[in-house]
């Protein structure tokens, strides 16, 4: 069993981040510290033609998606 501690993220993986209260969007992974990850920098395109924003986030908040 992986624990979110131990998840493998990789750039270019697509993760779920928390938004707010109770939102969740969709983010694509654009660097990773630690092996494992301890800290995750990601690509959010809040609007459809607005330059993507990016957070630096700890690697436990986020969640890979998966097919």
């Amino acid at each position: 069993m992986v624990t979110k501690s131990e998840q493998h993220l990789r750039v270019g993986d697509s993760v779920v981040v928390p938004w707010g209260l109770d939102e969740q969007l969709t983010a694509e992974v654009t660097e990773v510290w630690g092996d494992p990850p301890k800290q995750v920098r990601v690509a959010l395109r809040l609007e459809e033609d607005e330059e993507p924003t990016y957070l630096l986030l700890n690697a436990s908040v986020v969640t890979p998606v998966t097919d």
